[in-house]
């Protein structure tokens, strides 16, 4: 919300909401300085209709996609050698998003703040905006070696995002991985503000319709401290 001006507003008939922000500037001739949180709401605001109609309804996961052609294109990304298979998993992991219903703009584009330029992907999907209140940043990383290894490096990527988000205006990360290993390694160190998924696990979220759902769950478990294995049924 804006205010504008010096009084206090009453906040007692926002609080149920979510993701409501109170942007206050003393007067209209700093509205310019606040250009992108303005585009942001409208743009977030513009979807809460058709969103509260889908939970009144009472029905949390949206259609099932066939999600086949990903599981197949991974595998084909898979056998890539050198930089160019993490070129093709940014794209592949892209195109998952925009199945999805997402705009998704990679971060050397011009139109993208210079403070999201760390991560990969800039994501805008309505529902995950309206669970967190804007759009997520998205960082896509290819892990070898052992599971061990992947587990640490996966650890140090997401200790290094969540430490770099606070920069941003974004209040979500999201790591989507892949690896060399016959079994999915484990995910043990998110945080409220940086989830892991392996890409296989994204397909299968995504083809469910259960992304957002599993999205907010996550958060909840690593605000409690209730760690969890990257294993979506």
């Amino acid at each position: 919300m804006l205010g504008i001006g010096e009084k206090v507003p009453d906040l007692a008939s926002l609080l149920d909401f979510r993701g409501v922000e109170f942007i206050r500037v003393s007067s209209l001739g700093q509205l310019p300085e606040i250009a992108n949180d303005i585009d942001r709401f409208i743009r977030l605001t513009a979807t809460l209709g058709s969103l509260e109609d889908d939970q009144r309804n009472d029905s949390p996961v949206r259609s099932i996609q066939d999600l086949e052609w990903a599981r197949e294109r991974l595998q084909t990304v898979r056998l890539i050698k050198g930089a160019r298979r993490g070129f093709q998993f940014e794209e592949l992991v892209a195109d998952i998003f925009r199945q999805a219903g997402g705009e998704v703009t990679f971060t050397d584009h011009q139109n993208v703040e210079a403070s999201q330029r760390e991560a990969d992907l800039v994501l805008w999907l309505n529902e995950l905006a309206y669970e967190v209140g804007g759009p997520v940043l998205v960082e896509c990383k290819i892990f070898g070696g052992g599971t061990g290894s992947v587990v640490k490096n996966l650890e140090h990527t997401i200790k290094k995002l969540d430490r770099w988000i606070g920069s941003t205006s974004a209040q979500l990360a999201l790591v989507v991985f892949d690896h060399d290993r016959p079994h999915k390694p484990p995910v043990l160190s998110e945080t409220p503000r940086v989830l892991a998924y392996a890409a296989e696990t994204l397909i299968k979220l995504i083809e469910r319709g259960t992304f957002v759902v599993d999205v907010s769950q996550r958060r909840q478990r690593a605000a409690f401290g209730t760690r969890t294995a990257d294993g979506a049924a």
